[in-house]
């Protein structure tokens, strides 16, 4: 039935670009589910149902190793196997080709010799000492070469006696003949007079001859394509080009040929240079440095923030301490000293997530839908004329100790970075960075003091930048940066451990605004222009 229906369907089928394929599967399932029914212990069969129902099973269960399930060739134009003289043991062929039986081994005298000896598999070493009475390293060796010959011997008789209808054996003077086991049998390069006695009809002996230029039996060579013209460059290269980022831009501050070197991890322990000695002192020196920073972001990344709601104490709250210790890990801190880097993190967590933030709210009262860590950018730098940049950095008392962008009079390419966290709240956008700097103090002054001589007030407008790029582009007409954007939070963690300021201020938490104009200007000159 199968067969009546594809024979009807043939033309259709074979139309479409895999109809052949089409047409040997069904085929194949055709006879599966054949031979299944064929062999059902049920009096009357399968049944329809029943043949679904192996057949179903047969897929669920499918085995690469069986012949029968492999998919057949659509057609016998392709049914040639190129197959070691190994993997052809006990195989049989219709039409058998021997193309390189005539190729004898080179052989190289042996370091290890392995031979039959009474019996037994021998391996010989030329210096060791002999233990027995195996033979000589010399009579080693030729032993070793009669086994090798008599195994070439045996490989020919497997290629030999593969085929069914006919075999074409190619030799002669070729390398290494004389070796070859097919010159052995046959007594020389050609079959000697007593084969072709033995042989008679059945052997065919034919000379080499190249092909001939009329025989139209044969394919014509592929023509070979014309080589085009090698193509020239029309446009010029920007030796400029290079992917920015704030660490990068810091570094350039006393600028010179090290501007250009391999970027490295900015840290977030920037002493200042009136940092009294007491203040290290102070704090255990395995959580200080930009290590420990590098812990306590990972931590603020990956902790539940309403576990930490209200937290006080050195031990974390429920199934929070498994994140402490996994952030302490990924800065390769010992095991001896997780018990008291978890003491440290803890306070420092809880006081950042329970910090009150300049619009109303905490932190750990954030749902996490509200909030995203991490955020990586890159947004287009156009070109940007890099003094222009920094007179109107100047002109809002931004980065006021720099004096230019190092090697670079203009800034083409991306400016790349990562928000520590972006939320919303009271219904606006906020960009939040968590630092983890050592300061004598962390009063608004120092703060200050901080954000100036570290450049974080470039970085935060380089974050607002980026954030205001991506808001535009997702909200279009709607998007207003003065009624949607809230503004950016640096959040010392050491500073917010501490008790408020005297007029009711918090300690540690510093809020720098950046107004509609300057974000504009900066996003224009900067190549912006409405791109994301």
């Amino acid at each position: 039935m199968l067969a009546d229906v594809l024979a009807h369907q043939a033309a259709r089928l074979l139309a479409q670009v895999d109809g052949e394929r089409q047409l040997t599967c069904f085929l194949q399932l055709g006879e599966l589910l054949q031979e299944a029914r064929a062999n059902a212990t049920q009096p009357r069969g399968l049944g329809p149902q029943g043949q679904i129902d192996w057949l179903r099973a047969a897929i669920a269960n499918a085995d690469r190793d069986d012949y029968e399930q492999t998919p057949r060739l659509e057609s016998d134009a392709g049914r040639v196997q190129i197959l070691t003289l190994h993997a052809s043991k006990g195989l049989e062929f219709p039409l058998v080709f021997l193309p390189f039986v005539a190729l004898g081994r080179k052989r190289n005298d042996p370091d290890m010799a392995v031979y039959q000896w009474r019996g037994e598999r021998v391996r010989q070493v030329e210096t060791a000492a002999r233990h027995g009475d195996e033979p000589d390293w010399v009579e080693a060796c030729r032993l070793h070469f009669e086994d090798e010959r008599s195994e070439d011997m045996r490989l020919l008789y497997v290629g030999l006696t593969r085929a069914r209808d006919a075999l074409w054996v190619w030799g002669g003077a070729v390398t290494n003949h004389a070796e070859s086991a097919l010159e052995r049998l046959l007594g020389g390069p050609r079959p000697s007079e007593e084969l072709r006695q033995a042989l008679g009809e059945r052997l065919r002996v034919m000379d080499a001859q190249t092909p001939d230029a009329a025989d139209t039996t044969r394919l014509p060579p592929s023509p070979q394509p014309a080589t085009p013209p090698a193509r020239e460059a029309t446009r010029k290269l920007r030796r400029d080009w290079w992917i920015h980022s704030f660490s990068q831009l810091h570094r350039q501050k006393p600028h010179g040929a090290h501007a250009v070197q391999d970027e490295a991890p900015a840290t977030d322990e920037r002493p200042l240079a009136a940092m009294p000695p007491a203040v290290f002192e102070s704090v255990d020196p395995r959580f200080r440095g930009e290590r420990f920073g590098n812990a306590v972001h990972h931590a603020l990344e990956h902790a539940d923030f309403a576990r930490w709601r209200d937290h006080a104490g050195d031990t974390p709250p429920a199934m929070q301490r498994e994140v402490l210790v996994a952030a302490l890990q990924s800065q390769d801190y010992a095991p001896d000293h997780l018990e008291d880097g978890v003491r440290a993190l803890t306070p420092l967590v809880a006081a950042t997530l329970n910090t009150p933030l300049p619009e109303g709210g905490r932190l750990c009262e954030l749902p996490p839908a509200a909030r995203v860590p991490e955020i990586e950018f890159h947004f287009t730098l156009a070109d940007a004329d890099s003094a222009a940049f920094l007179q109107l950095l100047h002109a809002h008392g931004i980065a006021r100790d720099r004096r230019d962008f190092g090697v670079w009079p203009r800034l083409s390419g991306l400016m790349n970075g990562k928000i520590d966290l972006t939320y919303v709240n009271a219904g606006r956008v906020h960009v939040l960075d968590y630092k983890s700097n050592l300061l004598p103090a962390y009063d608004e002054a120092t703060l200050a003091e901080a954000m100036r001589a570290s450049e974080y007030d470039l970085q935060a407008l380089l974050y607002v930048v980026a954030l205001h790029r991506w808001l535009r582009v997702r909200c279009g007409a709607e998007y207003d940066y003065a009624r949607d954007f809230g503004g950016v939070r640096y959040l010392f963690c050491r500073g917010l451990e501490r008790a408020a300021d005297e007029d009711g201020g918090m300690r540690g938490l510093i809020a720098p605004r950046f107004d509609a104009t300057l974000v504009a200007a900066v996003d224009v000159l900067l190549g912006g222009g409405g791109r994301a």
